[in-house]
């Protein structure tokens, strides 16, 4: 049983690198999301929140590589106390270098996962699609008291394709490598986050109900902002 688990697992990554490196790539590369003058961008506004632009690092754009694009805002409402930062990476030719699991970039700066799911965000008349929930906390200096300090967050991600959503990886790389073998398409991929640091009280009860209502906000945001960055060609389940 095990060496047959085994001969699957070696056939299912030999055909993954043989689509991935033999085939001839399309000139075309369609994707999933919406452009503005050829450049993924998000709305300035999404529901009741505000954006404000956010500039991408100069390392950010290093270790992505040439030809990835970025956007990124910073939304407030004047009802809520704190906010939601939103990010678009739009791949390059070299889908492998631009696109990386965010459990490791978050790691490496220095957050730790408490928890990881997969939530559903439905579409009124369309149907839903799924994003990958990050339960995550970090210790930092408080700059006045120089104590380190608890800071949570939740972490929310998906990948947009031509015609598909996933909140995994390893979903973006067998719809990827099936499309470009059945298909001949090399589409290229989008990798949307949006990261909202929690604020925390001494009570637990209250902490809890804090907890509940950005995660109610978060999946709103989500749900509102959809519509502006997923192109028509994007199918729901």
């Amino acid at each position: 049983m095990i060496t047959r688990r085994l001969g699957i697992i070696v056939l299912m990554v030999a055909v993954a690198l043989a689509v991935t490196f033999l085939l001839p790539k399309s000139a075309a590369q369609p994707t999933g999301l919406l452009l503005t003058d050829g450049q993924p961008a998000l709305p300035e506004k999404v529901g009741g929140w505000m954006g404000k632009d956010l500039e991408i690092t100069d390392k950010e754009k290093q270790v992505l590589g040439p030809g990835t694009q970025f956007a990124r805002k910073s939304y407030t409402n004047a009802l809520q106390h704190w906010y939601m930062q939103a990010t678009i990476v739009l791949s390059g030719r070299d889908v492998s270098n631009s696109l990386h699991r965010p459990e490791r970039c978050l790691g490496a700066q220095g957050w730790q996962i408490m928890e990881s799911d997969t939530i559903s965000i439905p579409m009124e008349g369309q149907g839903a699609f799924d994003v990958c929930r990050l339960h995550i906390q970090k210790s930092v200096k408080d700059p006045n008291s120089q104590r380190l300090v608890k800071v949570e967050a939740y972490d929310y991600y998906w990948l947009i394709g031509e015609h598909v959503i996933t909140a995994s990886h390893f979903g973006r790389l067998m719809t990827d490598n099936v499309d470009r073998f059945v298909r001949g398409v090399d589409q290229r991929w989008a990798y949307l986050s949006m990261l909202v640091v929690i604020p925390q009280h001494p009570d637990p009860s209250t902490q809890r109900k804090i907890v509940s209502v950005v995660d109610q906000d978060s999946r709103a945001f989500i749900q509102n902002l959809a519509p502006s960055v997923h192109a028509p060609s994007v199918q729901y389940r």
